[in-house]
């Protein structure tokens, strides 16, 4: 089965997150959807759990308006001019913790929609690569990190494309293919060392914590 609808699958089985962490007053989410940003540090955990959180707001909570073609096609020309010639399109479906938009044919960039979002680039560019040496399926790997400026106040990311198509009922060929492929990938991430994962905090919104 193609990889990319695989993972956009994963997608679709999580629920999205119903309320913004990203408000001043203290506020209640579920979990994010599957897949979204630093998602595969959390597969396992996104499917068994449903609980929600609590999160205190603190002056880092900031929200971007308007993140456009416009604005990551300056960012591009800004801080990568070798790939200036490269059209940038925005990517349908979009996501909540970062904006998509496709640059050229092989990469992505992703923009964070508020800064609650930002630690994740550094958690996807330190644990994709580790993922992408225990999972067959092909998963997104960094390949440069964009630096906050007076365009954007945060750091973003650009990483490798997956073609493919977003999966839905009607292209599914064999459910009974999709649970196996499905439960290889579960079965070949929880091969991952956790050792030096990301200690569950506010920093990324408590996953992986206790909770009682």
């Amino acid at each position: 089965m193609n990889s990319s609808k695989l993972l956009r699958y994963i997608m679709s089985c999580v629920p999205r997150t119903t309320s913004i962490p990203c408000r001043k007053q203290r506020s209640t989410i579920t979990l994010p959807m599957l897949l979204s940003s630093d998602c595969l540090l959390i597969t396992l955990q996104l499917f068994h759990t449903c609980s929600s959180v609590h999160l205190k707001s603190k002056e880092r909570i900031r929200i971007i308006p308007d993140i456009s073609i416009e604005l990551a096609r300056q960012l591009i020309d800004s801080q990568f001019p070798r790939w200036q010639n490269l059209p940038v399109v925005l990517v349908e479906p979009g996501g909540h913790d970062n904006h998509s938009f496709r640059l050229g044919n092989e990469m992505v960039i992703r923009l964070p929609s508020a800064e609650c979002y930002m630690s994740a680039i550094s958690k996807e560019r330190a644990w994709l690569p580790v993922f992408t040496r225990s999972v067959s399926l092909r998963i997104p790997i960094p390949i440069a990190k964009g630096e906050p400026s007076d365009l954007f106040p945060w750091s973003w990311t650009i990483n490798r494309w997956i073609e493919g198509e977003t999966l839905r009922a009607d292209n599914i060929n064999s459910m009974n293919e999709l649970a196996h492929d499905l439960a290889n990938f579960l079965r070949e991430l929880q091969t991952v060392s956790t050792e030096r994962g990301v200690v569950a905090g506010e920093q990324n919104f408590h996953r992986g914590g206790d909770l009682r």
